[in-house]
C-alpha cells in the first residue's frame, strides 16, 4: 500500500512538523528547464505504484538533485546515495539553495549529508545524502519496519565495489519490507539488465524512465592525430571554456605546466587555469568549479566525470584514458591506464553542455600513444568489484551473519576465485575459521571503518598500553587514507627531515603524524605533507581512538622501547605477506607457494633492503617505462624490514608447521624437538614438547635404559657376569644368559607405548622374579662345588700363585724363569685339572715350559 500523504497532511520533522509542498513551490521556474521537469508526474506515479523505478537521465538532466525533492513532496523520508564525497556534497548544496530560494522559512538542516569525515544530518534532515561506503553501513544494520523511506542510489553506471553491495542488499531488503521505494538513477547503464535484476523480489517489472541529458547540444569531434595539448590550446585560443580529463595528479601538473609555457601570451593573461582531483582540498576544488575567468581552463581527472557542475565550460577534450584498480589472481592489486568505455566518454562529453551548446573532442594523451575511437571501445566499465579485492566486503557482510558468496550481486557475479582468495586472506588473518564463518577476532576488526589488515593490527592493539593502543590508531589512519608524503615530482622532501626511522615505512609515516600534527596546511605543503590526506587521517585517528578508548590527544613520539610491540602489530597485520630477499635487489613471496614473482621495494620506502633479508608489505603492480617501453613491476609497498621469520612470533601462527627432529633427554625423560617453519622456511628455532609413543620412541627409550641401567637391570646384569665367571671356572661349560637373551628380556619388559626408562626396569624385576633367574641357569649347590673345585690359588714348593681361568682353563700368569727349573713336571686343581702356565704370551703345561726354558736360555747382556 502507498504511504504517500496528500498535499497539507502533517508530517513530523525531528522535533518540528512540516507540510508537503507541491513541486512548483520547492523550485524556482527556471529550474523547470531542466529535462526530468517534464517527467514529474510520470516518475511521481511510477514511484507510487512500484518498488522499484529506473530513471535513465543523462548528464545534466537534473536527476540527482531534482529526485529527492520529488520524494520529499510525496512525504518520504530521502536517503539518497553517491558514490564520491565531493558530488555529495556538491548536490547537496544545490539542493539546499533551490529549498531555500523558495521556502526560506524551512529549517536550514532540512538536507544533509554524511561522509567518513563529515556529517551535517541532524532529527531534522529530510533528505540524506551518504557516500555509498557509509550508506552501505547504515543498509546493514537500518531497522525493517521503517514504511516512509525513499531510497535513491545514483550514478549506478560507476559501479563501484559499495554500488553493487548495496543493490544486492536493497534487493534482498525489498523482499522482506513492502514499503521500501527504491529508486535507481544513472547517466548511462544497462538498464534492461537490471529491471530483470530487480523483477525477481518485486510484483511488478520495474519501469524504466528515460530522461533526456543535456539541456544543450553537444558536437563530437574525433581528433586521432592530435593531442590533448594542441587541442587544449586550440578551443582555449578560441576563447572556449575547456574542460581537459586526465589519468592522474602527475599528467593534471604536466599539462598545465605545458599550458602556462606554451599558450599564446594574449590568451593567458586572460586564463584561470585550474587543476581538479579529489586530493585538493574543498577551496580549491571549489575555485575550479565555480570560478569565471575570461577563459577558464580545468584540467581534472574522472572525478569531474560525474555529478559536478563546473561553471563556464563549453568544451570537453577526452585523452580517452583513465587509470583503474585492477586485481590479479593472487588479489594483487594495481593501477593500469586503460581506454575508458563508451559510457564514460559520455559522461565526460556531458560535462559541456550544461550551460550552453558545447563540444566534445577525443583525441590522444600525446603523440606517442595510440588513438582508439568510440567505436573501438567497450560500450560500459567493468565493474569494479571484478577488478578488486573483496576481502573487506566479505568480513563486513560475514560480521552481520551473510555469506558474500550467496549474495546476488549485480551487474555480474562475482568470479569464485576471487572470492576464495579473499576468504583465505581472513582465514590468515583470522577473522574467519575453517568453515568460512567469522570469528570473535574477525568481530572485533570489523568494528574498525579500515582494511581487514589494518582491523587486525587494531585488534591485536587492543590487548596493549595507551600509548600503543593510540599509536597504531594513528598508524592505520594513515596508511587507509593514502599516506602522508606527496610523491608528486614538485614536491618537497624536506618531510625526510623530519622522519629519523629507516627500517620501516609504517613507523615513518607515524613518525611524520606525530610530529606535524601541530602544523597549518600551508607547512605541510612546505614539508611535502599531503594536506588533504593529512587531515582525513586526523579525523579517521580521532574515530579509531573513540573506538579503541583512548585520547587521541595523548599521541607521542615512539621511541625504542615503543618499537617491539608497534611492530608485532605491523607484522599481524601484513602476516600474509611475507617476503625474502633474493639476489641484490629482488624479492620472493613466501606465503603462496609456487609464486616465483619477484618484486622490488618500492622506491618510496624509507627500507634499507641491504639491512632486510624479510619484509612484510603490501603487494602491488604498477606500469612504468623503461627505455622507452611500457612495463608491469611487481612492488612492495609499506614495507617493514624483518631479521628474521622467528621474530614475526604468534602473528603467524596461522603460518607456523613445527617438523619432528630427534629425541632429547631432559632429566631422564624423552622430549621430542621440533622444528619450526614458518611459510615453509626453517628459521633455526627449536622447541621441546612432551613425545608421544611411537615405535621409534620405543627404541630410543631402550637405547637410553640399556646405556643408563636401574636397579633391574644392573641385578640381571651382574646375573649374566656371573654366570660367565662360573662358566669359566667350571670344568665343564654350563648355560650362560647371552647378550641377545638379556636384550630379549629388556624387550619383554618394554611396552609398546613406553615413554618412561623407569617402565622398563619395573617389569624387568618382576620378569625376573618370575622366571626365578638366580636358579634358572645353575643350582646353588652346582655354584658351591664349581667354586670349590676351581681354587683360584694352588700350593707350588710352598708358595700360593693365583690361577686365573679361562674357557674352564686354570692359567698361571707371570712365573718368573729362575722359578722355572724348580717347578714339578705337572700342577693340578683340585678338581684334577692341569694348569697351564702364560710364559712369553704362549700357554705351556710345567713340563712343556721347562723345556721351553731349557731350550731358549736367556740372552747375555751387553757390556757397556
Amino acid at each position: 500500500m502507498s504511504r504517500e500523504r496528500s498535499p497539507g497532511q502533517e508530517v513530523p520533522l525531528g522535533r518540528q512538523l512540516w507540510t508537503p509542498y507541491q513541486y512548483g513551490e520547492f523550485v524556482k521556474p527556471e529550474y523547470f528547464d531542466l529535462p526530468i521537469a517534464e517527467h514529474k508526474q510520470q516518475i511521481t506515479d511510477a514511484i507510487r505504484e512500484n518498488q522499484v523505478v529506473i530513471v535513465v537521465g543523462e548528464t545534466g538532466s537534473g536527476k540527482s538533485t531534482q529526485l529527492p525533492k520529488i520524494g520529499l513532496e510525496m512525504g518520504h523520508v530521502i536517503e539518497h546515495t553517491q558514490p564520491r564525497r565531493i558530488a555529495a556534497r556538491e548536490v547537496v548544496e544545490r539542493i539546499g539553495y533551490e529549498i531555500r530560494q523558495v521556502m526560506p522559512e524551512l529549517p536550514p538542516d532540512i538536507v544533509g549529508y554524511q561522509t567518513a569525515e563529515k556529517s551535517t544530518i541532524t532529527p531534522n534532515t529530510r533528505i540524506s545524502m551518504y557516500t555509498d561506503g557509509l550508506q552501505l553501513v547504515y543498509q546493514l544494520h537500518r531497522p525493517r519496519d521503517r514504511q516512509d523511506v525513499l531510497a535513491i542510489v545514483d550514478e549506478v553506471h560507476e559501479w563501484n565495489a559499495n554500488m553493487s553491495i548495496l543493490l544486492a542488499l536493497y534487493k534482498r531488503e525489498l523482499s522482506r519490507n513492502p514499503h521500501l521505494k527504491l529508486v535507481i538513477t544513472s547517466a548511462t547503464m544497462d538498464a534492461e539488465r537490471l529491471q530483470q535484476y530487480f523483477s525477481e523480489v518485486t510484483e511488478t517489472m520495474p519501469p524504466i524512465i528515460e530522461v533526456p541529458g543535456r539541456t544543450y547540444p553537444i558536437t563530437y569531434i574525433e581528433e586521432p592525430n592530435s593531442t590533448v595539448l594542441e587541442q587544449t590550446i586550440k578551443y582555449a585560443s578560441e576563447g572556449k571554456g575547456v574542460l581537459v580529463f586526465q589519468q592522474g595528479q602527475r599528467e593534471i601538473r604536466d599539462l598545465i605546466d605545458e599550458l602556462r609555457r606554451l599558450l599564446p601570451k594574449d590568451i593567458l593573461t586572460q586564463a584561470g587555469i585550474y587543476p581538479l582531483y579529489s586530493r585538493l582540498s574543498e577551496r580549491e576544488q571549489h575555485a575550479a568549479c565555480e570560478s569565471t575567468p575570461p577563459i577558464k581552463i580545468v584540467v581534472a581527472t574522472n572525478i569531474a566525470q560525474t555529478s559536478l557542475t563546473i561553471s563556464g565550460i563549453n568544451c570537453v577534450i577526452s585523452d580517452g584514458q583513465a587509470r583503474m584498480v585492477e586485481i590479479d589472481k593472487r588479489r594483487h592489486e594495481g593501477l593500469f591506464s586503460r581506454p575508458i568505455s563508451q559510457s564514460a566518454l559520455k559522461q565526460q562529453g556531458g560535462r559541456g553542455g550544461r550551460l550552453s551548446e558545447g563540444i566534445h573532442v577525443l583525441t590522444k594523451p600525446n603523440a606517442e600513444s595510440e588513438f582508439r575511437s568510440m567505436a573501438q571501445r567497450h560500450e560500459y566499465e567493468i565493474p569494479e568489484i571484478l577488478r578488486s579485492d573483496v576481502s573487506r566486503h566479505i568480513l563486513r557482510l560475514a560480521a552481520m551473519g551473510e555469506r558474500f558468496a550467496e549474495l546476488d550481486i549485480p551487474p555480474e557475479p562475482v568470479p569464485p576465485e576471487l572470492i576464495v582468495v579473499g576468504e583465505a586472506s581472513l582465514r590468515t588473518l583470522g577473522a574467519l575459521d575453517d568453515n568460512n564463518q567469522v570469528t570473535e577476532l574477525g568481530m572485533r576488526m570489523d568494528r574498525y571503518p579500515v582494511r581487514p589488515q589494518l582491523g587486525r593490527m587494531l585488534v591485536k592493539a587492543e590487548q596493549m598500553n595507551t600509548d600503543i593502543r593510540t599509536m597504531v590508531a594513528a598508524i592505520a589512519a594513515v596508511i587507509e587514507t593514502g599516506g602522508l608524503p606527496l610523491y608528486d615530482k614538485f614536491a618537497s622532501r624536506k618531510w625526510r627531515e623530519i622522519a629519523e626511522e629507516s627500517s620501516s615505512d609504517v613507523l615513518m609515516q607515524l613518525e611524520l603524524f606525530t610530529k606535524t600534527r601541530e602544523k597549518t596546511d600551508y607547512q605541510l605543503k612546505q614539508l611535502g605533507i599531503d594536506s588533504k590526506n593529512f587531515r582525513r587521517a586526523e579525523e579517521l585517528f580521532e574515530r579509531l581512538c573513540r573506538l579503541l578508548g583512548v585520547d587521541g590527544k595523548e599521541l607521542i613520539v615512539a621511541t625504542d622501547e615503543h618499537t617491539p610491540e608497534l611492530r608485532s602489530c605491523i607484522y599481524a597485520g601484513y602476516i600474509e605477506h611475507v617476503y625474502r630477499r633474493i639476489g641484490r635487489i629482488g624479492y620472493r613471496l613466501l606465503t603462496e607457494e609456487g609464486d616465483e614473482t619477484v618484486f622490488e621495494l618500492s622506491n618510496r620506502s624509507v627500507v634499507d633492503r641491504r639491512q632486510a633479508p624479510f619484509v612484510v608489505g603490501s603487494p602491488y603492480r604498477m606500469e612504468r617505462r623503461r627505455r622507452g617501453e611500457l612495463e608491469t613491476v611487481d612492488i612492495i609497498e609499506s614495507v617493514t624490514a624483518l631479521p628474521d621469520l622467528h621474530t614475526l612470533g604468534d602473528a603467524a601462527i596461522a603460518m607456523t608447521q613445527w617438523t619432528e627432529g630427534g629425541i632429547v633427554w631432559r632429566n631422564g625423560r624423552p622430549l621430542r624437538q621440533e622444528i619450526e617453519h614458518i611459510v615453509g622456511e626453517d628459521t633455526h628455532q627449536l622447541r621441546e614438547t612432551a613425545i608421544t609413543p611411537s615405535p621409534e620412541v620405543r627404541r630410543e627409550v631402550i637405547a637410553y635404559a640399556m646405556n643408563h641401567p636401574g636397579p633391574a637391570q644392573r641385578r640381571l646384569r651382574d646375573l649374566k657376569k656371573e654366570l660367565e665367571q662360573l662358566n669359566h671356572r667350571s670344568a665343564t661349560p654350563i648355560k650362560v644368559m647371552t647378550q641377545r637373551e638379556l636384550e630379549a628380556m629388556i624387550d619383554q619388559a618394554t611396552p609398546l607405548d613406553v615413554i618412561d626408562p623407569q617402565q622398563i626396569d619395573d617389569n624387568l624385576w618382576v620378569i625376573m622374579q618370575e622366571a626365578g633367574l638366580d636358579t634358572r641357569y645353575v643350582s646353588k649347590p652346582e655354584t658351591e662345588k664349581i667354586i670349590e673345585d676351581a681354587w683360584p690359588f694352588v700350593a707350588i714348593n710352598g708358595k700360593s700363585y693365583q690361577v686365573d681361568f679361562r674357557n674352564h682353563k686354570p692359567k698361571i700368569h707371570g712365573i718368573r724363569r729362575e722359578v722355572i727349573e724348580t717347578l714339578p713336571d705337572h700342577v693340578f686343581t683340585r678338581d684334577g685339572r692341569e694348569v697351564l702356565f702364560v710364559f712369553d704370551r704362549r700357554e705351556y703345561t710345567a713340563t712343556g715350559l721347562k723345556e721351553y726354558a731349557a731350550a731358549h736360555p736367556p740372552k747375555s747382556k751387553r757390556r757397556r
